[in-house]
């Protein structure tokens, strides 16, 4: 199975948005605990279904999206998912599946775009970095 290691981590990246959805309601949910627990999850499951070295860059871009999904400062969530989707797209070139291929460069396209635009919004604003 080519793309197994996508899969494993679209359905862990399912399961943590739900998770991060709820943190502000329960305190468990809330701690620093489960982003860490989510990047060792994603390292652990993509190294027992280790594919290729683009493995090593899912496991990259997984971890930039976790961060992104638990910041709240928007500068720095569009910068990670902007780390995250030069990662995801170079696992899809890896895999050749053009959907991933078109999909990951809108986002680039996007998030960059943004960071341009507002640069000199957060310029000058140290707390946005």
């Amino acid at each position: 199975m080519k793309a197994q290691n996508g899969v494993i981590s679209a359905s862990i990246l399912i399961i943590m948005c739900i998770v991060f959805n709820f943190r502000k309601k329960n305190k468990i949910l809330s701690s620093i605990f489960m982003p860490i627990s989510f990047c060792i999850l994603f390292v652990v499951t993509q190294l027992i279904a280790y594919e290729s070295l683009f493995t090593i860059v899912l496991i990259i871009g997984d971890i930039f999206l976790t961060i992104a999904m638990w910041d709240t400062k928007e500068v720095r969530i569009k910068l990670f998912v902007l780390l995250c989707a030069i990662c995801f797209l170079t696992y899809n070139i890896s895999i050749l599946t053009i959907i991933g291929i078109v999909t990951q460069s809108i986002s680039i396209l996007t998030n960059a775009y943004y960071l341009i635009k507002h640069r000199k919004d957060f310029k000058l604003k140290e707390e946005n970095i």
